[in-house]
């Protein structure tokens, strides 16, 4: 489907509505959009690769009292469970 810029603009017949115009891009445009697109595309793939463990890693963690929740109870309780925690979320989004 190609790809069009609308443009409106006030229906003369009709005061208070508006006329809805679609304008196709010329090649030069749909050029230009297809780099900006092939751009986008190349930073969400970076991101995907290099940075997305990181909010992977930030949502599986929990919230921040519950991990000190975690470490207190570990103390009282001479367990590792924090530990374990912070182990298979490193273990299921690895950093690359």
């Amino acid at each position: 489907m190609p790809r069009v810029h609308t443009v409106s603009s006030p229906d003369p017949a009709n005061i208070g509505r508006f006329i809805q115009e679609d304008i196709p891009f010329t090649a030069e445009e749909e050029t230009a959009r297809d780099v900006e697109e092939a751009a986008v595309a190349a930073k969400k793939a970076d991101y995907i690769a290099n940075e997305k463990y990181k909010d992977d890693r930030c949502k599986a963690y929990g919230d921040v009292g519950d991990q000190l929740d975690m470490q207190y109870w570990d103390k009282v309780n001479d367990t590792t469970v924090w530990a374990d925690h912070v182990a298979a979320v490193k273990a299921a989004h690895p950093k690359p």
